[in-house]
């Protein structure tokens, strides 16, 4: 039998940047852990389409992420 984890609020996990707003300061990642956008509430010196780890956090929302930072070497 074979069962999918489903990622958990805490769980620290890779995405993708794939939309930011610098004039607001946020923005959302992509993960194949997590379905749908993970919102990012500062974004500040990243950029669209760079690889981000972060730790994952669940909001009545849906998923939002904290503590994120480039992945070195991507």
């Amino acid at each position: 039998m074979n069962q999918t984890m489903q990622p958990q609020s805490g769980d620290r996990l890779i995405g993708t940047v794939n939309w930011l707003d610098s004039f607001s300061g946020i923005g959302f990642i992509n993960s194949p852990k997590v379905d749908g956008d993970i919102f990012i509430p500062k974004c500040q010196g990243l950029s669209e389409g760079q690889q981000v780890e972060f730790t994952l956090v669940a909001t009545e929302a849906g998923f939002g992420s904290e503590k994120v930072r480039p992945v070195l070497g991507a």
